[in-house]
């Protein structure tokens, strides 16, 4: 039996765009770190503070604060967004 790297790995799956996409992004390389974080799920929300037992709330005032609700089902954060990115493109 023959080793090789790519037989390491796992297969490609849904996620494979998306890794394409990231690495191949020509912005600033700390909003690529940023995205790469946000992907892997490793931004210090309020759901993981509590996790890690730095916070006892673990809600944004509506619901538990996961990086899902914080980039996407959040309302505050829909405003943020909407306020930092230009519509008119």
């Amino acid at each position: 039996m023959n080793f090789s790297v790519p037989s390491a790995y796992p297969q490609y799956g849904p996620c494979e765009n998306l890794w394409k996409t990231l690495n191949g992004f020509k912005g600033l390389p700390r909003v690529k770190m940023f995205l790469r974080l946000v992907c892997h799920e490793k931004i210090l929300t309020n759901e993981e503070r509590a996790c890690r037992h730095l916070t006892l709330d673990h809600n944004c005032g509506f619901m538990s604060e996961g990086i899902d609700h914080t980039f996407r089902g959040c309302h505050v954060a829909a405003m943020l967004w909407g306020s930092l990115i230009c519509s008119d493109r």
